[in-house]
């Protein structure tokens, strides 16, 4: 396992991400911890780890948003 947090140039948001080799897979988790919200992608092993990171942090905008819009 692979732990990894990462701040927008801008710092605005913060995300925590989770690599877990597993066989010719890799699981990722994308945690934003202000609100706790977790997404679990699941990708090939030889794609490029930015390539995972990419569409994890995608999906937890997505979620993020999606939480936004319901609540308000």
């Amino acid at each position: 396992m692979v732990a990894v947090s990462r701040a927008t140039p801008d710092a605005r948001e913060t995300f925590l991400l989770e690599f877990w080799a597993c066989g010719n897979s890799v699981r990722v988790a994308a945690l934003d911890p202000r609100t706790n919200t977790e997404v679990i992608i699941v990708g090939p092993a030889s794609c490029d780890p930015a390539g995972l990171e990419r569409v994890a942090l995608a999906k937890l905008r997505r979620a993020l948003s999606r939480a936004a819009r319901t609540a308000g």
